[in-house]
C-alpha cells in the first residue's frame, strides 16, 4: 500500500513540476 501510493505522490508531483516547468 505505501508503495502504491507513493509512485502515486511522485506521479502526481511529477506532473505538477511539468506544470510549473511549461509556466
Amino acid at each position: 500500500m505505501g508503495t502504491t501510493n507513493n509512485q502515486t505522490f511522485k506521479n502526481v508531483l511529477s506532473l505538477i513540476i511539468k506544470s510549473v516547468s511549461r509556466k
